[in-house]
């Protein structure tokens, strides 16, 4: 009820600003809207699309096609530099008003406003490092995928590689540019790109080729005239314009004020009918989908095991959601989304906290578990953690069960400021005292802040894989390190540091002198089912 209400004030919100606009501003024809503001386009490094000539000036089809439109409509222009991650947010906020090179999704589409007219259908390829494994997609399992999120030709690669049952790991990206600079610095092993010679010419690999689909030219809310006259271009007449306003200046202007009130009431009913029962209707189907995949067992828990490196013994368990499909095993990057969307994080978490229980009364009968000492650890949301119901359900759970004191770990990202500290600090005295702990996932990244250390009642810290990686060469990145374990010595808390691939990294990490730092990445071992952790071995190092 509460939520019908928040949707019918929006929508009478829209309905006003929409009644005072048409009311101010309907006898405006569309001409003339032509030469009263500068255009902001952004602009991105993108192959043959957008490049910087040898004078750093734009150049490229987009760019020839821009000078092209803005020619035709008489319009000025200026470019605003952005990644491409950068440029969809830029166009939502109103910063930039187009973007060259967009292709069409259901929710882009709720976003932007498109170009009816395609400007390019354009070809990808995968391209991977000199390694003689990768001249295939199946040389691709367990590599590192330099991922760019929203890309619809990244996506289609992740589906197709999932659909095979090829499982890499996912390094996120900003553009197209940082992809590539990764794969040349072997930060990553194999990324999406456009067909690109440059690369083909340092001896990388080019596995497949593909056409995604066809990209358009996109503007932000409120520049559907400004697209409109564009389609006009690209189709190379004007007759679409001339006619809608003839139409608009001859009808409209007879019966203005009652097609006013018409056109309010018809949006006010559309809007009414998105909100209220489409957003509605969509959100229910996932619900039910993602209620019937706990039902018949279609999620599963994966575990990471953390390793004291000093003693070569394991200390702890990360517990990671997995999801049985028909095609394989999938990563959340393929389903969180819904699950969030859905508003059924909730649910889910409660759900992985269950089965953790569940599977260690069957950890506890493996060779490796000694003493009671072994602690699982679960990722949880900073807004789980404000949850009043979610926190009352996990002190329920300590209560109903054979709860054993400091096995689970709460593992909270740390995406929050000082000042949210007091907001959670009591809720964490609370469970707590009920046999829970805490752990700050992500340590230095994002909204960092070394007083979290000691206002934080957390009894672990896990230190981002950021810091882990160059750990050799990065004089920086090592003293980083021996400096937060100095204060995790003095405050008695243990780090974690994560992504730990090979024996250099370990050795600097067991040369630090404290006792109570701990080693998970794939030098021990990758995300492992239940059944294989019975039979897991720690490598000796």
């Amino acid at each position: 009820m509460k939520k019908l209400k928040k949707y019918l004030i929006h929508i009478i919100q829209i309905t006003v600003v929409i009644s005072v606009f048409f009311f101010l501003f309907s006898n405006i024809n569309i001409d003339e809207n032509k030469n009263k503001k500068e255009i902001k386009v952004g602009l991105y490094e993108y192959g043959s699309y957008y490049f910087f000539d040898k004078g750093s000036k734009p150049n490229g089809y987009y760019n020839d096609l821009l000078k092209l439109i803005s020619s035709k409509l008489g319009f000025k222009y200026t470019y605003v530099n952005c990644e491409t991650q950068e440029g969809l947010e830029y166009l939502k906020n109103g910063k930039i008003d187009l973007l060259f090179g967009l292709s069409k999704t259901p929710d882009r589409e709720n976003d932007y406003v498109f170009t009816d007219h395609y400007i390019a259908d354009e070809n990808y390829a995968i391209y991977a490092n000199g390694n003689e494994n990768c001249n295939d997609l199946s040389g691709l399992n367990g590599l590192k995928f330099g991922y760019i999120k929203n890309e619809q030709n990244n996506k289609y690669v992740s589906n197709l590689l999932s659909k095979k049952n090829i499982q890499p790991e996912f390094i996120n990206e900003n553009s197209y540019e940082e992809a590539q600079s990764d794969l040349k610095e072997s930060k990553v092993d194999f990324i999406v790109a456009p067909v690109n010679r440059d690369l083909e010419n340092q001896k990388f690999n080019r596995i497949l080729e593909f056409s995604c689909e066809p990209v358009y030219i996109a503007g932000s809310k409120g520049n559907e005239s400004l697209i409109n006259q564009i389609d006009e271009v690209l189709s190379e007449s004007n007759y679409g314009i001339l006619i809608y306003n003839k139409y608009y200046n001859e009808y409209f202007s007879k019966n203005i004020f009652k097609n006013k009130i018409i056109l309010v009431l018809i949006l006010f009913i559309l809007i009414f009918i998105y909100y209220i029962i489409f957003r509605k209707t969509r959100i229910i189907r996932k619900r039910k989908t993602i209620s019937e995949n706990l039902k018949n067992d279609k999620y599963v828990m994966y575990y990471q095991p953390i390793i004291n490196p000093k003693t070569n013994n394991i200390v702890g368990l990360e517990s990671l959601l997995r999801m049985k499909t028909e095609e394989g095993i999938l990563t959340p990057n393929y389903f969180l989304e819904d699950i969030e969307k859905s508003n059924m994080v909730f649910d889910i978490s409660i759900w992985i906290i269950k089965k953790v229980l569940e599977d260690y009364e069957k950890i506890k009968t493996y060779s490796f578990y000694e003493n009671n000492k072994l602690y699982i650890s679960v990722n949880v949301s900073f807004i789980e953690i404000e949850d009043e119901k979610f926190i009352e359900e996990l002190i329920a759970i300590s209560e109903r069960t054979n709860f054993v004191r400091d096995l689970i770990c709460l593992e909270v990202v740390e995406k929050f400021k000082s000042k949210d500290i007091s907001k959670i600090q009591k809720t964490i005295l609370t469970l707590k005292e009920h046999g829970f702990f805490i752990a700050i996932d992500d340590f230095g990244v994002e909204y960092s802040n070394l007083d979290l250390l000691n206002e934080i009642d957390a009894k672990i810290i896990k230190l981002d894989k950021y810091f882990i990686n160059d750990i050799k060469t990065t004089l920086l990145k090592r003293k980083i390190i021996e400096f937060v374990s100095e204060i995790c010595k003095v405050s008695d808390k243990s780090i974690v540091c994560e992504g730990v691939e090979n024996d250099e990294q370990l050795e600097i990490i067991k040369n630090i002198d404290y006792e109570k730092i701990y080693i998970q990445g794939f030098f021990y071992s990758k995300p492992i089912t239940i059944e294989e952790l019975e039979h897991f071995t720690i490598k000796q190092s």
